[in-house]
């Protein structure tokens, strides 16, 4: 079942390269034409996103534990892994709503569709991570050959997204306060993420939350590798891989399952 659903996608890959690459162009453009700072939002998010935390800490409101770098770093690299999760999760979601209209008058394949939303959000990644490089080079630790292991590692992320997404997809269908619920859903998840602080600690509510949380460990694996911190334990990484994976396996079939059903409510 897993591997027919897969095989499905990866002769997406091959067939629907052209009509891929055109919805990709045509999404990536027009998001950024229509934003009044354009692409400047891309070399904005992390630096937004960590600038009220770091008051926070420097004003002693936070105590985020020992981080072992320089706490700007550690903030930058956790945000922009948790960031990739976040973005993968939202374009997987709008792959289904955001084309409602067209998919009524021109009948594209829904895969072609996620692939090209998952495709931008990866392109903001990248950017973003192109000037977390620069600034943690700068403020340290500086990157070397030990921290290119933190590319493969956050694969399980993007797969964690992913799946994270497809669910979203379907559930906004049938929920109609889904948007309102994610505003302040992401928030709450970036803080009990191991994104703010350092997930070895272990008092309170938080420490309770990182002993069961998957994200923690989704988010310190490549952030980790990259900044030095240690190496996270090889059982830890097999379950990564495969729980990430078998994660995105299910929800796709579920996402393949419910297409119709789906159509019927947008309707």
């Amino acid at each position: 079942m897993a591997g027919s659903t897969t095989a499905v996608y990866l002769d997406l890959a091959r067939s629907k390269r052209p009509l891929v690459g055109q919805l990709f162009r045509r999404e990536f453009v027009a998001g950024y034409r229509r934003s009044f700072l354009g692409l400047a939002w891309v070399v904005l998010t992390p630096f937004l996103s960590t600038f009220t935390w770091l008051l926070l800490r420097d004003s002693g409101v936070i105590e985020p534990g020992d981080v072992g770098v320089p706490y700007l770093s550690f903030l930058l690299v956790g945000t922009l892994f948790f960031g990739l999760i976040r973005g993968v999760a939202m374009a997987a979601r709008m792959s289904l709503l955001a084309e409602n209209q067209l998919l009524l008058h021109v009948p594209l394949p829904r895969e072609a569709l996620l692939v090209k939303q998952v495709l931008v959000a990866l392109t903001n990644f990248l950017a973003s991570a192109v000037i977390v490089v620069v600034v943690v080079a700068i403020r340290g630790p500086r990157p070397n050959l030990s921290s290119l292991p933190a590319v493969p590692a956050a694969l399980p992320a993007l797969m964690v997204g992913a799946g994270i997404g497809i669910l979203l997809a379907v559930f906004s269908v049938v929920v109609a306060d889904l948007d309102r619920i994610l505003e302040f859903g992401w928030g709450v998840l970036f803080v009990l993420s191991g994104v703010v602080y350092d997930k070895e600690v272990t008092t309170g509510v938080l420490g309770r939350v990182a002993s069961w949380n998957p994200l923690v460990e989704v988010v310190a694996y490549p952030r980790d590798l990259y900044l030095g911190l240690g190496a996270t334990p090889t059982s830890t990484v097999v379950w990564l891989w495969l729980g990430s994976l078998a994660f995105l396996l299910v929800t796709v079939r579920v996402f393949s399952r419910s297409q119709r059903f789906l159509i019927e409510r947008l309707l």
